[in-house]
């Protein structure tokens, strides 16, 4: 049995072990990154009762040198409502009542749908895509924003006309807060990363098979 003399060459040997493992997911093609889900809550004490707009969009930096990504606003809860279909363009299907997906096709895919604000609303948005593993120098934006009835800025910086923003690319999510606070210390967002669906079946076979091809490397080494 050989024993490793210094510890650079266990370390190398554990290298060799991870390298054969991913190797063995790489050549099945069968790894894709898992969607990743964000949820967000929009604090707007100071707006209660105002008839509002809100508005989604997922728009990309340049129309077809992005890599293609989608957004999928789910689980609207609200004092505050929701009323009427929406306005939708480009890129956009569905209602954020219930589900609405923003795919990154054009140069402008939006969401717009009347709202009573309460104190208080919140709902989840999910990424997925080809932006999660491959490189690009450019980013498609997902931004939330609120105006009242003569379509001013509600709760935004002076320097934004959103609330927020997730930039998307590269296997990144960057996200700014770009609101002002609801006043008396209330934040006017949260933003917490939630659980992601786990590998299917097929991809945890396939990691344990790279793992035992691994173990065959460790000791074929000693």
């Amino acid at each position: 049995m050989k024993l490793f003399s210094t510890v650079s060459e266990r370390v190398a040997s554990l290298r060799r072990v991870a390298s054969v493992a991913a190797l063995a997911l790489v050549v099945s093609g069968a790894v894709a990154a898992a969607p990743v889900s964000y949820l967000v809550t929009v604090n707007t004490p100071d707006y209660t009762g105002v008839d509002a707009q809100i508005d989604f969009q997922f728009n990309p930096a340049v129309v077809g040198g992005v890599p293609g990504a989608t957004a999928v606003v789910t689980a609207f809860n609200a004092p505050s409502l929701l009323s009427g279909a929406p306005a939708l363009e480009g890129d956009a299907a569905g209602d954020p009542a219930t589900a609405l997906t923003l795919g990154n096709t054009t140069i402008l895919n939006a969401s717009l749908s009347q709202i009573s604000l309460s104190n208080v609303f919140s709902f989840i948005v999910t990424f997925d895509g080809a932006y999660q593993t491959s490189p690009s120098l450019d980013f498609t934006t997902f931004s939330l924003a609120l105006y009242d009835a003569g379509f001013a800025p509600l709760g935004a910086l002076a320097s934004s006309t959103n609330l927020l923003a997730f930039e998307l690319g590269s296997g990144m999510v960057a996200f700014q807060d770009l609101s002002t606070p609801a006043g008396q210390g209330v934040p006017r967002l949260q933003v917490e990363q939630i659980d992601t669906p786990l590998p299917t079946p097929g991809i945890v076979v396939l990691l344990m098979a790279g793992a035992v091809v691994g173990f065959g490397v460790l000791r074929s080494s000693r």
